[in-house]
């Protein structure tokens, strides 16, 4: 699918270990935006179909049964497994609701960009100039790159790399068992 807001392309992964019983293992979904300053909301359903909103423009994504392979229960959805998120230019906010449990990689690209996980897995890329990434109560990995980034972890694991420029990191509150790395990498940073 692709129009003037968001382009979508779906990866299906099939194990052919058996070749009389091939399995679809995986659904790897990839969402691309433009160069201008996007606003960006990315929800799932009960029923695993995502809701994304791009600049108060929403797209319903279903998942459907593959047709001819076998999926783990016989006409039931394989769930999105992993979530590619690609925004180029501007100033974007990407948003991920907590209701989102697949394992998400956002690159933010260039420009002033804020960017929210939620409770899954999340890698984060920030590009070049200012970024503010907020990681979630899952699993999360961000990277500040080029700028003065802050890069602010939550309640999950968290490691947080800022690169370049001037960055400061906040390992965050959580419970007694949570671990963070945090690396300023160049520049004077905060952490």
């Amino acid at each position: 699918m692709e129009n003037g807001n968001l382009k979508v392309t779906q990866e299906i992964r099939t194990s052919y270990r058996d070749p009389n019983n091939p399995q679809h293992t995986a659904t790897i979904l990839t969402l691309e935006t433009g160069d201008a300053s996007d606003v960006i909301h990315i929800s799932q359903h009960a029923d695993r179909r995502l809701s994304v909103s791009v600049n108060d423009q929403t797209y319903t994504l279903n998942n459907p049964p593959p047709t001819s392979h076998t999926s783990p229960a016989k006409d039931t959805p394989v769930p999105f497994l992993s979530l590619n998120t690609l925004t180029a230019g501007g100033n974007d906010n990407i948003t991920l609701d907590p209701t989102v449990t697949a394992a998400v990689t956002i690159h933010a690209g260039d420009g002033n960009d804020t960017v929210h996980a939620s409770s899954g897995t999340t890698t984060v890329y920030g590009g070049r100039r200012r970024d503010h990434i907020r990681l979630g109560s899952g699993a999360g990995y961000a990277e500040g790159n080029e700028g003065n980034d802050t890069l602010i972890g939550v309640t999950g694991n968290g490691v947080m790399y800022g690169n370049q420029g001037k960055d400061v990191l906040y390992a965050g509150a959580g419970p007694t068992t949570k671990k963070s790395y945090l690396d300023g990498g160049d520049g004077n940073d905060r952490l």
